[in-house]
């Protein structure tokens, strides 16, 4: 994460994100096989480094998003790439079922990442 902000990436989220992943707490905690406090360590790591973006920024696009997103669930993140004209970094396959919101992989983010200076 650190070397995408040293090429500066600016990474980015809808505002609900971080309370999401404090409502799937058990679920987050068994599969990255931490306790709780590793957990609130993770969730205030995340919180440093990801801006989080309010609705009212990227409601605009909310429409437009509705005809990309593979998942209505999943409507504000593309709005808020459309919004910022920026990519996604997902590994959801159905994501680049679409081609106007670029779409990267992990894989294909650690690609970009080695070929930077």
């Amino acid at each position: 994460m650190d070397k995408l902000l040293a090429q500066g990436c600016r990474l980015v989220s809808p505002d609900f994100a971080l309370e999401e992943l404090l409502s799937d707490k058990g679920k987050v905690m068994k599969c990255a096989e931490i306790d709780e406090l590793g957990f609130v360590f993770l969730l205030s790591f995340l919180a440093k480094k990801i801006g989080v973006i309010p609705k009212y920024e990227y409601e605009a696009s909310l429409q437009r998003a509705r005809g990309l997103s593979p998942h209505p669930e999943d409507d504000p993140y593309f709005a808020l790439a459309l919004s910022l004209n920026s990519a996604i970094w997902s590994d959801e396959k159905a994501f680049k079922d679409q081609s106007r919101v670029k779409v990267l992989s992990t894989k294909e983010l650690i690609e970009f990442l080695k070929a930077a200076p």
